[in-house]
């Protein structure tokens, strides 16, 4: 089974399994529902696809992109071992 993606202005509106019996998925899919389609082995409805990426929608404004396309706060998890959640207002792991 391969997944599809439909995007919209390159933003993942819905993923859809196609069966391996069908040779271009792609191809199927526009032919079938229409839009843009592109095979995704890692993305979700809100990601963005660009240049063969997908990429999650951004968890929080401060936070950037690295070079592995993934998200990363400005101050690192702590390494302790206990469970953190981020604080935009600020700036900083919270303990929960």
């Amino acid at each position: 089974m391969a997944y599809y993606a439909k995007l919209k202005n390159d933003i993942v509106q819905t993923v859809i399994v196609v069966s391996d019996t069908i040779d271009d998925g792609a191809s199927w899919c526009v032919e079938n529902y229409g839009g843009e389609w592109v095979e995704c082995t890692d993305g979700g409805v809100g990601w963005t696809h660009s240049n063969g990426v997908f990429t999650a929608p951004k968890p929080y404004p401060s936070w950037t992109l690295d070079a592995n396309n993934n998200w990363q706060p400005p101050v690192p998890y702590p390494s302790d071992g206990e469970a953190y959640r981020w604080s935009e207002e600020d700036q900083e792991w919270v303990a929960i």
